[in-house]
């Protein structure tokens, strides 16, 4: 009887070693996946980083531009303004002179 104890205890010994051990396969590749999914996720936030890094580059060398273009404008817009004025002048200047010359 005590011989087929110790062998009965054996193989219940053997059987939970045997479960310990699957358990804990399953449980180093469950973690190995994780590992695998996070460094997936690191990867590709990475990548959206420099994604977004790339756009805000973007949008601020579009608003330099646009701030370049609005001051062009104002210029272009002062210009026009200043040769408007000079041909009212030289307008009033040629019809003064075509009305002294029609006097004389």
């Amino acid at each position: 009887a005590n011989e087929r104890n110790q062998r009965a205890e054996a193989v219940l010994v053997a059987a939970l070693e045997q479960d310990a051990k699957e358990k804990a396969a399953a449980l180093e590749q469950e973690a190995e996946a994780k590992a695998i999914r996070i460094e997936e996720a690191v990867k590709a936030s990475k990548a959206l980083n420099a994604e977004l890094e790339r756009k805000q580059r973007y949008l601020f060398e579009t608003r330099l531009q646009l701030e370049a273009a609005e001051k062009e404008k104002a210029a272009n817009a002062a210009e026009a303004k200043r040769v408007m004025k000079a041909e009212a002048i030289l307008v009033a200047a040629l019809e003064q002179e075509a009305k002294e010359k029609a006097a004389a």
